[in-house]
């Protein structure tokens, strides 16, 4: 099949190592319509999972973009690269924001995949960012993001554009504050440096998520200037 004018950005955590059998229907659909995956280069989590089920695949309209002079996944042939040139003032993780911003930039759609809160290194929740920031980002370019997230051990999605998806992507986080969570989710969140245990573990998930959509959708409104897309979508893989 030849390769679609269109692509899009799948986008998720370093932590995840196992897509849902409903982002795998997607990608199926994805392929079915030979649009170009517009895809990181990260060795692990969902870059690593999607490139190597790509690979599985034999899918030739992949690109992937690394910041690195050689990237971290091996490329098939039929692949194409994309080296961006970070700023040689930025660490790592800015040069990787960098990174993430032109891969929204160059892409009609979004595939994000969220898985959360985890505990970090250091005992504390820690809230997936990379994923939420790529969203807020391609919604304030007016694009389109098929968004799925784990709620009650279930793999859910949304179709969020625009302005009015960032409304849905608020109204789904503080959805959480009503979750029914398994005892080992619970005792994660209790156990975790300083959260305050008189509280509801699910609150505490709510708020973490909350706090942290809120702080990326300010910063990224001062920065991304919101545009109406010159792209009509209206039924996402």
């Amino acid at each position: 099949m030849a390769e679609s004018a269109r692509s899009v950005f799948i986008s998720g955590s370093r932590t995840q190592n196992q897509l849902s059998q409903e982002v795998l229907d997607s990608i199926d659909a994805i392929i079915g319509q030979g649009i170009k995956i517009n895809l990181g280069d990260s060795n692990k989590g969902i870059d690593k999972e999607v490139a190597d089920l790509l690979r599985l695949e034999n899918y030739k309209h992949v690109e992937i973009y690394t910041i690195n002079q050689k990237p971290r996944i091996a490329i098939e042939k039929d692949w194409k690269v994309r080296y961006v040139h970070p700023d040689d003032g930025l660490n790592g993780q800015e040069q990787q924001m960098m990174k993430d911003r032109q891969m929204v930039n160059d892409s009609h759609w979004g595939l994000a995949i969220f898985d959360p809160i985890k505990k970090n290194r250091f005992g504390a929740l820690q809230v997936s960012s990379g994923t939420l920031r790529n969203t807020i980002q391609m919604l304030l370019q007016g694009k389109s993001v098929k968004f799925f997230y784990v709620f009650e051990n279930a793999t859910r999605s949304h179709n969020l554009k625009g302005e009015e998806g960032l409304k849905q992507l608020e109204a789904l986080i503080n959805s959480y504050q009503g979750e029914r969570l398994s005892r080992e989710e619970k005792d994660l969140i209790l156990s975790s440096r300083g959260v305050n245990k008189d509280d509801q573990p699910a609150t505490i998930k709510r708020n973490k998520i909350f706090s942290k959509f809120t702080d990326l959708l300010q910063s990224e409104r001062q920065l991304t200037a919101s545009k109406d897309s010159d792209f009509q979508q209206t039924t996402l893989f």
